[in-house]
């Protein structure tokens, strides 16, 4: 893939405007690379087979693609179109292998993973490390948890039903 952080950024830059401050973009377009690698590291696998037609999802022969307008004439007159839509290797939507990805490496860390919970505050250690969370949880003895329960299954279930977005 031909890419540049600067190139990356410059395509960003047009397609969000002024919503995320330019360092911040500045700094994913950089550090972006390593983020996949970081994911590798922690049990996500990718492959390079780049979709060949346009989509908003691919199927899963086809891991890498174009995921906004870069081709668009305004976003390419200022951006060498690049394809930055990364899926990871999964046999159904790759956002399950993600999210079971990073769950299994936080609880290899010791994190405790507590549902229903809402985060307030992120404790910092002094060298910037995340040292713990303040958080808002739903008792499970309560009508409200017992809700939450429900609404969130119910949307599994309706989740799982969906059919393929790609085939």
């Amino acid at each position: 893939m031909d890419d540049t952080p600067e190139n990356m950024f410059a395509y960003l830059r047009q397609e969000i405007g002024d919503v995320v401050k330019k360092k911040t973009l500045k700094r994913f377009c950089e550090e972006s690379p390593g983020m996949i690698q970081w994911l590798e590291k922690h049990g996500a696998r990718f492959k390079g087979a780049l979709s060949p037609y346009e989509t908003s999802y691919p199927n899963t022969q086809h891991y890498l693609y174009f995921s906004g307008s870069e081709k668009a004439y305004l976003y390419s007159s200022l951006a060498k179109p690049a394809p930055r839509g990364y899926r990871m290797v999964h046999d159904e939507f790759s956002g399950a292998g993600i999210a079971k990805v990073l769950l299994d490496g936080a609880r290899l860390l010791g994190v405790q993973i507590v549902p229903a919970s809402k985060v307030e505050k992120i404790l910092l250690a002094k060298d910037g490390s995340v040292r713990g969370v303040e958080c808002l949880t739903l008792a499970n003895s309560t009508s409200k948890h017992a809700k939450h329960e429900k609404l969130t299954k119910r949307a599994l279930k309706y989740q799982i039903t969906l059919p393929p977005i790609a085939g």
